[in-house]
């Protein structure tokens, strides 16, 4: 999986288009230490790409709220506005497979 950081993608910005930043094949503990950036407000956002159409990206800081998106086949399935932290983790946790 890619994770997508600020500089390379955001909400709203084509995440099929193809990138030359972020972190590609990252693990749990990587995710994790994102989001945690992201909590302490020093990451405005984080996108973690499983293929070209299919992700899923959170942007806002501390316990929320935050914006969530979830993408499959390059549609938005899913969104939130009023996402609290610890919703982000759970559905960054649930996309890597581990739930």
């Amino acid at each position: 999986m890619r994770l997508n950081l600020p500089g390379t993608s955001g909400l709203g910005d084509d995440l099929m288009a193809p990138r030359s930043a972020g972190l590609d094949d990252v693990d749990w503990a990587t995710v994790q230490q994102w989001l945690d950036s992201m909590h302490r407000g020093q990451t405005e956002f984080i996108g973690l790409q499983g293929n070209d159409t299919d992700f899923i990206q959170a942007a806002g800081q501390g316990d929320g709220p935050y914006q969530m998106e979830r993408w499959i086949d390059g549609n938005v399935v899913a969104q939130r506005f009023d996402a609290r932290f610890a919703d982000v983790v759970s559905a960054f946790a649930s996309y890597m497979g581990f739930s």
